[in-house]
């Protein structure tokens, strides 16, 4: 199918690599179509994925017009391989990041058989393409001067630049080196090119899980520890923003960003894959922002990745948009939005995370505070886990999610003897009451998106999971059956189809697919979900990376991209299913 946008890349024709500080999008042509020098949350220096004209790109392909590309991650890394193979030869060019960060962008191009000319464009548009680069040549390179600058480009050997654009030809056994970095060139590319290596795959070692599906686990945990903030340990929910829910709509949000439920969820996942070093500093940044939120009396649900307050979300008029989406969007409006479901997920990650060790006094005021506001506002509305933008209203998955809270504060030593345990355990019989009385619905049999309407909702896949209910109970099963019949499309699902203040339609929901997957093991109806599970891992991107959601009909990624709750959600499948008996009907 011919992709409908001229002059853009399909979302799954990127990869991306990054250095635990920021990140970049690599087309499968050989564009760097996105990136934000320093850190992820910062204005853009190349956006051309937003904006074809205006955004800016860093671009290696063959001049010629009869060509074919590739893309594969080398072994166990998140080094990028690009190869092209022409009439006249083939070439590749290796993308990387170095790790721990030296503020360095690396292309390799390697000549592998024959002649290949290639032409390199280095445009940068600084300011999210609100200002072009000021560029003076230098004998081994540019400088690009800017509000967003200086960003150096180092080359191994002379290029001759006729403005934005050189050409080379790379032959058979040949190399040429170019840097791009903000910094001092790199005495020794080829020995970052080498620890790089040698890092991701010791990383990669580490994990712990030995099943079948350890591959995409393995690729999933790497897109995670790669989204996340190595400063301060927090992961953002995605490294873009404004990529659209549907081409050509509005539903274009900024998710550079660490939602505290997003952050919890990838914490834990790391966590289970064996990496405790990347959960104990999610926990320990987790614990300062509390603290810091506790004292200001203000709790917010998402943070800047070093835990200051998010940007009030504003328009970027000057881009328009991925394939024409508009509005381009920076900081995010759901900053201060009641988000209730997310104490369910916060205080998962201090139980699960911290494990047998004693909480230190800032977690247990931190959870000690939590618990006394849920016990205080469980009965507010609120705008639930899909961020609505419509008034509030009492959603199911956010009771229940301060149900589950309750019920972990209750569970942790520190706190079950608290002179508020009383009250938090009326508050949790009145939460389960409430549940029984408002929000399951017998003329539709299943749990409703909120009382008083039939709409269902994607979330109350996870239902089971958060065992709340009795194990078994009747009403779960029939959720799960009510939810995939109005909202599944083949393997896909929807998040809801209810009003929520935006309007348009969006793609299906990755991660939950992977919900269904748990929630058919939970129903003890391994064999479907195991089958269910291998189909979902062909709907990755020939790199194994996923998008948010997913077009049912095209198989195309929409939103923004590489998702972490995809990729989380993957993981913790993978190891349910590594736990289910290997077969029940």
């Amino acid at each position: 199918m011919n992709f409908p946008c001229p002059g853009y890349e399909p979302i799954y024709d990127y990869g991306v690599i990054g250095d635990c500080h920021t990140a970049a999008l690599v087309s499968v042509h050989g564009s760097i179509d996105w990136y934000c020098p320093r850190r992820f949350d910062a204005p853009s220096a190349f956006a051309a994925i937003l904006d074809r004209e205006r955004g800016g790109r860093f671009l290696i392909q063959p001049v010629e017009g009869d060509w074919a590309s590739s893309q594969r991650y080398l072994p166990s890394t998140n080094v990028l391989e690009t190869s092209f193979t022409g009439v006249h030869g083939r070439a590749r060019v290796l993308d990387f990041m170095p790790v721990p960060s030296a503020d360095t962008l690396i292309r390799t191009v390697e000549g592998e058989d024959g002649a290949v000319d290639l032409r390199c464009v280095f445009d940068p548009r600084f300011e999210y393409g609100g200002a072009p680069a000021n560029l003076t040549s230098r004998p081994d390179g540019l400088v690009a001067e800017g509000p967003g600058g200086p960003l150096r480009l180092w080359t191994s050997v002379p290029l001759a630049f006729d403005g934005t654009e050189a050409r080379l030809t790379i032959r058979a056994g040949e190399r040429v080196v170019l840097v791009l970095t903000s910094a001092e060139p790199p005495a020794d590319p080829d020995a970052l090119f080498e620890s790089t290596i040698d890092y991701w795959t010791a990383w990669s070692r580490r994990c712990t899980y030995q099943g079948p599906y350890r591959s995409a686990v393995v690729r999933s945990a790497l897109a995670l520890k790669l989204l996340t903030y190595e400063p301060s340990g927090a992961p953002v929910a995605a490294p873009t923003t404004s990529l659209p829910e549907r081409l050509g709509g509005d539903r274009n949000w900024d998710y550079r960003f660490t939602w505290l439920r997003d952050g919890s969820l990838t914490a834990m996942a790391l966590q289970r894959c064996g990496y405790a070093e990347e959960a104990d500093a999610y926990l320990t940044w987790l614990t300062e922002v509390l603290d810091r939120a506790i004292a200001s009396e203000r709790i917010a649900i998402m943070y800047a990745i070093d835990g200051s307050p998010v940007p009030a979300e504003r328009v970027i008029e000057r881009l328009g948009g991925y394939c024409d989406s508009r509005p381009v969007r920076v900081g995010n409006g759901a900053r201060k939005q009641l988000q209730l479901d997310t104490f369910g997920d916060v205080i998962q990650a201090i139980r699960t995370i911290n494990g047998t060790r004693p909480l230190g006094p800032k977690l247990v005021n931190a959870v000690r505070t939590l618990a006394n506001d849920i016990a205080a506002g469980w009965k507010l509305p609120d705008q639930g886990v899909w961020e609505m933008r419509v008034s509030s209203r009492h959603f199911t998955y956010s009771k229940a999610q301060l149900l589950a809270a309750l019920a972990n504060v209750l569970a942790l030593p520190e706190l079950a003897a608290d002179q508020n345990a009383t009250t938090w355990r009326t508050e949790q019989r009145a939460l389960h009451d409430w549940l029984d009385r408002e929000a399951y619905d017998r003329t539709v049999a299943s749990f409703v998106q909120s009382p008083g309407q039939t709409f269902m909702d994607g979330s109350h896949l996870r239902l089971p999971a958060l065992g709340v209910f009795p194990p078994g109970d009747p009403r779960l099963k029939s959720t799960i059956n009510a939810t995939i019949a109005r909202l599944a499309d083949r393997d896909f699902i929807h998040r809801y189809i209810s009003p929520d203040g935006v309007g348009g339609a969006e793609g299906a929901f990755v991660m939950l697919s992977f919900w269904y997957v748990d929630s058919l093991i939970w129903d003890e109806r391994v064999t479907e979900a195991r089958q269910l599970f291998e189909r979902l891992l062909r709907y990755s991107n020939p790199l194994g990376l996923y998008a948010e959601e997913i077009d049912p009909l095209t198989y195309q990624g929409l939103g923004n991209f590489p998702q972490a709750y995809s990729h989380l959600a993957l993981i913790n499948s993978a190891y349910q299913l590594l736990d289910a008996p290997t077969q029940r009907p």
